[in-house]
């Protein structure tokens, strides 16, 4: 997302009651190396027109430089144990800790991105938007996301990771018109068969959340049709509203999916579609028999050639995708 399809999307969610802000800039310790290769220590401040003030003690008084965007070369945070303690709570799954002291750090660092976008600097801001995915904290999700998506890193795959960030907290917000504008340029950007089913996981729970199940039905399925054996991030998810999609109206059809899903290693997550789950469940017990050898259930194949993208194929092609008794392998 480029800056100018940025701030037209801040504008579009500012009217619709929700105010995506920048944090208010702390003082912070840097060391700043100039274009020059002349490296100053101190406390560092953004002025207005792109530029940096940096206080130094000097004696028994301090003196104050300023640089412009243009002669910066590098700036070096001097906030690396907060930093540190951050990232470790957040591999040990510990999100409250992890934002405890990442807040700080990124609402210190955010002023200077707009001067010296570095990618690797940026990294405890992403670790902290999803951090707040995570406790449920949306709306401050997608204000790490905006400052990070307002900035022109030269890396891709900080405004990539930020986009989901985005996408997830609409999601969680149930901002179901958003959600779904993001999930949709997701899949835009990638394959059903890619690494990860994101998109198709999220743009399907929409159309789940407006009753319009057919729609649900083909797009999770897009992911699990052309899905291998390898791990597929956000798959499991696909399941769950396929098999939603399908447990009133087709039984069989909802039996068959969960048992792929079994077969995968997957168990339902108690919070996840809890009536589904418990419907899975009772089917399940329901056609099984102690002395009753169980019935062995076709894998999912697809027709030899290119997957299509479409997501507004008709039903109909989602069952003879679905239907094939010859398997035959997937990408």
């Amino acid at each position: 997302m480029n800056k100018s399809n940025f701030n037209l999307l801040i504008t579009n969610l500012t009217g619709l009651g929700l105010l995506i802000l920048v944090p208010n800039a702390l003082a912070i310790q840097a060391i700043v190396t100039n274009e020059d290769g002349r490296s100053f220590e101190g406390e560092i401040k953004l002025l207005p027109d792109n530029r940096l003030s940096l206080d130094v003690e000097a004696g028994e008084g301090s003196a104050s430089y300023v640089f412009s965007k243009e002669s910066l070369a590098r700036i070096e945070y001097l906030d690396g144990e907060s930093v540190e303690d951050g990232l470790d709570a957040s591999e040990q799954n510990q999100s409250a800790v992890a934002i405890s002291y990442l807040e700080d750090v990124h609402r210190g660092r955010t002023p200077f991105y707009k001067l010296v976008p570095d990618p690797q600097a940026a990294e405890p801001s992403l670790v902290l938007g999803t951090a707040y995915l995570e406790v449920g904290r949306y709306a401050d999700a997608t204000g790490v996301a905006g400052v990070l998506l307002g900035n022109d890193f030269p890396d891709p795959v900080i405004h990539a990771k930020a986009n989901e960030i985005l996408l997830m907290a609409f999601f969680g917000l149930k901002r179901w018109d958003e959600t779904e504008i993001l999930s949709k340029r997701w899949c835009e950007n990638h394959e059903p068969f890619d690494e990860s089913a994101l998109g198709w996981w999220i743009l399907s729970e929409v159309h789940l959340a407006r009753e319009e199940t057919e729609k649900a039905r083909w797009i999770s399925l897009q992911p699990i049709t052309f899905s291998s054996q390898f791990p597929k991030a956000y798959l499991q998810d696909c399941f769950h509203v396929a098999i939603e999609s399908w447990i009133e109206e087709s039984p069989e059809q909802a039996l068959r999916l969960y048992k792929q899903y079994q077969d995968r290693g997957f168990k339902w997550p108690i919070d996840k579609h809890p009536q589904t789950r418990q419907a899975i469940t009772n089917l399940t017990l329901s056609v099984e028999a102690p002395d009753q050898e169980e019935e062995s259930l076709d894998p999912l194949s697809i027709e030899e050639g290119e997957p299509k993208k479409d997501l507004n194929l008709p039903l109909e092609t989602v069952r003879k995708l679905t239907t094939q008794n010859e398997p035959s392998q997937t990408p």
